[in-house]
């Protein structure tokens, strides 16, 4: 019974010449892993920057609402706020890119839509700061949603590929590689009794044994 990830190759040089062609191509596709596993590395320290940086971002920007809208609240109420509050949400349009063919997000754009030319302003500059304020932090949690998303996507590729990476060089090489000498030792024992059987069939003390000759 073969141990568990044991290499199956035929027998004789054949096997060898195998062997060898597995693991080129096997120790090749680990060498291309871990160009892939450092261009995604890098990557996903620039996403992790980025998303850190948004996150700052928004919570200002949140923070800078709240307070412009308890200030608008103070002097026209509530129900002044909830009349001058923009129509409609915002309509959220994604862009994406790609590297080493993964997918993932890279910027978008978000917009909240105007007052008609029909519609009342704001009745008091208070609201009109409000209203700003609350579309740019609206814009600001988008960019962070988005930059989050982009850093997730990339460092879970980033392990998968460093998992991949792990298999080839701690499981499947040493395997291949122990194969390979294994057959390459039986390779040797073979033509090393052979020798041994040529030179008893040729020499003239052929009723020893061949061990008895050696010896």
């Amino acid at each position: 019974m073969r141990a568990p990830g044991a290499v199956r190759t035929p027998p004789g040089r054949a096997g060898v010449q195998m062997l060898r062609q597995r693991l080129a191509v096997t120790e090749a596709g680990a060498r291309l892993l871990a160009r892939e596993l450092t261009v995604l590395g890098i990557e996903a320290e620039r996403l992790n920057a980025e998303a850190t940086a948004t996150g700052g971002r928004w919570h200002e920007a949140a923070r800078r609402a709240q307070r412009r809208l308890d200030r608008a609240g103070q002097l026209v109420g509530d129900r002044g706020i909830r009349l001058a509050a923009p129509p409609g949400g915002a309509e959220v349009t994604l862009h994406t890119t790609m590297l080493m063919a993964l997918r993932y997000p890279d910027g978008v754009d978000c917009d909240l839509p105007d007052r008609s030319p029909a519609a009342s302003p704001p009745a008091d500059a208070a609201l009109v700061d409000a209203e700003r304020a609350v579309r740019e932090a609206v814009a600001e949690a988008a960019r962070h949603a988005v930059a989050t998303r982009a850093a997730r996507i990339v460092a879970h590729e980033a392990e998968l590929t460093r998992q991949r990476l792990r298999a080839l060089e701690h499981r499947r090489i040493p395997a291949l590689r122990e194969a390979l000498a294994g057959a390459l030792a039986r390779i040797e024992e073979a033509e090393s009794a052979d020798a041994v059987l040529r030179r008893w069939a040729t020499s003239p003390a052929r009723g020893l044994s061949p061990l008895a000759q050696e010896l």
